[in-house]
């Protein structure tokens, strides 16, 4: 019993074994390798034009008891002032624009001299306003916050 021969539980052999064990990990190796490749044709932007305004953020507005002081010390100044002589009007403006491309012909870099631009894309862009209306004593009287918009989706198919 000493000298018994180990036996090996596959097909292969005790050689065969390791053979397939350093295949494995070098077809791991190789799908990581291959991983990223398959990405970089993929580029997604997002640029933001001022802090976007929730609801949350002028919950604090009561028409007809905050003043134009609390406003600005909550929001800032706005970016634009329009008024008449009984009324005054402050704009909040806020942009989101999204943008996503995917170009296949990256891929063909690997392998082929000429690398025609294969792109296809979407992109989502739109500008929200909020107005507030103040009165002659510096009182808001009223506040338009505008409905979400479609810009905070990119859906990853372009069509």
């Amino acid at each position: 019993m000493g000298n018994a021969v180990p036996i090996s539980n596959s097909k292969y052999g005790h050689l065969g074994n390791r053979l397939v064990m350093h295949m494995n990990r070098l077809s791991v190796i190789i799908g990581c390798l291959l991983l990223p490749s398959l990405l970089i044709g993929c580029e997604f932007r997002k640029v933001v034009v001022n802090d976007p305004i929730r609801p949350e953020d002028v919950a604090f507005i009561k028409s007809g008891k905050t003043t134009m002081q609390e406003v600005v010390s909550q929001l800032g100044a706005p970016d634009e002032i329009l008024g008449t002589s009984d009324h005054l009007w402050f704009q909040y403006h806020f942009k989101t624009t999204k943008f996503l491309r995917i170009d296949f012909g990256v891929l063909l870099r690997l392998w082929s001299p000429v690398s025609p631009p294969l792109s296809i894309g979407q992109s989502n862009a739109g500008t929200d306003v909020l107005l507030i209306a103040f009165d002659p004593k510096w009182v808001t009287q009223d506040l338009n916050f505008p409905p979400s918009n479609e810009t905070d989706k990119v859906g990853f198919w372009p069509f």
